[in-house]
């Protein structure tokens, strides 16, 4: 029932309007024995809503980065409900790793006030997808690193499985005209082609070895764009094929590496099928501010 309330709420507030905005942050990777990270995290977080005023708050991964993880993640989504407004998480790689399962901080996440999640069968973050005026939201689980035998010798992160992208296909196609755009972690291969790039190109795209054809179904589908995290040194988009692939810029705190200013991707969708996007940093600074129309 809270879930479905606040869907229609969302859905009444964005046909209200001209616009939806998000405000995309990725990559806290908190500490809880590092107080101070998690005061500078939380501060930085509320100049952010207050100076951007976002519809949504889409966090895209590696939120906890120590034990005991299930007391870092309340902390987290206390803050994020103390916005009062929807939010949603994707998980990372990293976030299942500091003592307590995906099952068991996603329990924590769907009984907070204000989150948009839900659980699959196996009781962790399952993927959905929203409307937000006369959009479509996709909120996709990358998972982690690669279980293959094979690959697994040679390390790689996990990509999204066959299943996943056939939800996708046939998700998406149910509304063809209506534009589509989706969160997840980790980028697909499609992100490392940076011919035209705008932004900062700071690291090798870090995704996985295999490629299950993600980036196609969302092409064939109505995609506009799509918004990711992990590496932490690039924040820039690109234009591949008719779809917007974008990173967030990193909001996180100093437990992980980082060499740009902290800060957030802003999202702005139009009810022409077009956006707008911008880079906000920790000290009120607008960077990188990006239109895009698609064709």
């Amino acid at each position: 029932m809270k879930y479905l309330a606040i869907v229609t709420s969302l859905l009444l507030f964005a046909s209200c309007q001209n616009s939806y905005k998000i405000l995309q942050l990725t990559d806290l990777h908190l500490q809880l024995f590092r107080p101070e990270q998690v005061e500078d995290v939380f501060a930085r977080m509320d100049k952010l809503v207050k100076w951007e005023d976002p519809d949504l708050i889409a966090v895209t991964g590696d939120l906890v980065y120590s034990t005991p993880s299930d007391t870092l993640m309340r902390l987290i989504v206390g803050k994020l409900d103390s916005f009062e407004r929807p939010w949603v998480i994707v998980y990372g790689n990293h976030d299942h790793e500091h003592g307590c399962t995906l099952a068991q901080l996603s329990d924590i996440i769907v009984k907070s006030k204000h989150t948009l999640n839900t659980l699959n069968s196996e009781g962790i973050l399952a993927d959905f997808e929203i409307p937000a005026g006369k959009w479509r939201l996709f909120f996709l689980d990358s998972h982690a690193y690669s279980t293959d035998p094979v690959d697994y010798s040679n390390f790689s992160y996990a990509w999204f499985t066959d299943e996943q992208v056939q939800w996708v296909r046939e998700t998406a196609g149910k509304h063809p005209d209506e534009p589509s755009i989706a969160f997840f972690h980790i980028p697909f291969p499609e992100y490392a082609d940076t011919t035209g790039l705008f932004g900062t190109f700071g690291e090798p795209v870090c995704c996985g070895k295999y490629n299950p054809g993600m980036f196609n179904a969302m092409k064939e589908t109505g995609f506009v764009a799509t918004f990711c995290g992990h590496d932490h040194d690039n924040d820039y988009v690109v234009d591949h094929e008719g779809v917007l692939l974008a990173y967030g810029r990193y909001s996180g705190s100093n437990g992980e590496y980082n060499h740009l200013p902290k800060g957030a991707r802003i999202i702005v969708l139009r009810d022409d099928g077009s956006l707008d996007t911008w880079i906000r940093e920790g000290n009120g600074k607008v960077v990188q501010k990006y239109s895009y129309q698609p064709q």
